[in-house]
């Protein structure tokens, strides 16, 4: 097993403390999630010494490959699956990390996954990904799967889009997909000015968006935009589109009640999913991404 057991620096260790500390003050205020946020414990900060173990290792390093701005260029995201090493030990021994966790807070729910690791107990999570960092087709349909390969991505990714972020002018990415990875938004945020930011689900990059569009199909009709709201909670909207029927989770960040931590904010609210879904909207995130288009080398 590689060894996760990396120091973090200072910076990034206060912000796994703070992002704990929230995690158990938001516990304490919403008890309907009391038991989701108890197994996000853990997983916060085993991810923080995964982070620090990618970190650590040259060969997971990006190199500023000219490649990546021509691909944006012409208006594709700037990664694929062959530019990052997915099959090193650090990727599949966090995946199996996080396997053990599931196991001890929800064993009923690792049945299916472990019939991915051979019984001479060897795993490569490479096999489980496809070109555009979604589940391969191979892969069997699970939303378990599903969570253990977007976290396992996901502080990769975020590395990445921090080292190529500064190639990207966040308001020039006319898309509704990540220029970085090219998955679909988790959030939409309205700032303060007036911007409408999306959040992607994987790397945490942020671009500005046109208010009026939707992000997964690009209608910009008025009259099948709309949005729902959740009484007593005015941080937070749910956009939908009534040409795709998708829906996007908004916070309003001039009426956020606490500290806005993405991950976190995934958990709380789960139950804007469920009411998005009982008015005949579903998630479109978790059906595409940019990586089902053909992409130039």
């Amino acid at each position: 097993m590689i060894n996760l057991n990396f120091s973090s620096d200072n910076t990034d260790q206060n912000r796994t403390e703070k992002k704990i500390a929230l995690l158990r003050q938001m516990r304490e205020k919403l008890s309907h999630y009391r038991e989701m946020l108890d197994f996000f414990e853990p997983i916060f900060e085993w991810r923080q010494r995964y982070a620090d173990a990618l970190a650590s290792c040259p060969d997971m390093r990006i190199t500023d490959d000219p490649a990546y701005l021509i691909r944006h260029q012409k208006g594709f995201p700037m990664l694929t699956k062959g530019d990052i090493r997915v099959e090193s030990p650090i990727i599949s021994d966090y995946f199996l990390k996080l396997l053990s966790i599931i196991k001890t807070q929800a064993p009923e729910k690792s049945e299916m996954i472990d019939g991915l690791i051979d019984k001479n107990g060897k795993f490569r999570f490479d096999v489980l990904i496809g070109h555009d960092f979604n589940r391969a087709p191979a892969v069997p349909d699970n939303v378990m799967i599903d969570f253990l390969i977007e976290e396992t991505l996901g502080p990769l990714l975020d590395m990445y889009s921090r080292e190529l972020g500064h190639h990207i002018k966040r308001s020039a990415w006319s898309d509704g997909f990540c220029p970085v990875c090219g998955k679909k938004p988790a959030f939409a945020l309205l700032a303060d000015d007036g911007k409408r930011i999306l959040v992607c689900s994987t790397c945490s990059f942020e671009w500005d968006f046109k208010r009026i569009k939707c992000t997964f199909c690009g209608n910009e009709d008025q009259q099948l935009l709309a949005y729902l709201t959740v009484e007593n909670e005015d941080m937070y909207r749910i956009e939908t589109c009534d040409a795709c029927h998708g829906y996007l989770k908004t916070i309003d960040l001039k009426n956020a009640a606490h500290e806005i931590v993405y991950d976190i904010e995934a958990i709380i609210t789960l139950h804007l999913d469920i009411i998005a879904g009982n008015h005949g909207y579903f998630n479109v995130r978790q059906q595409t991404s940019a990586g089902t288009i053909d992409q130039p080398n």
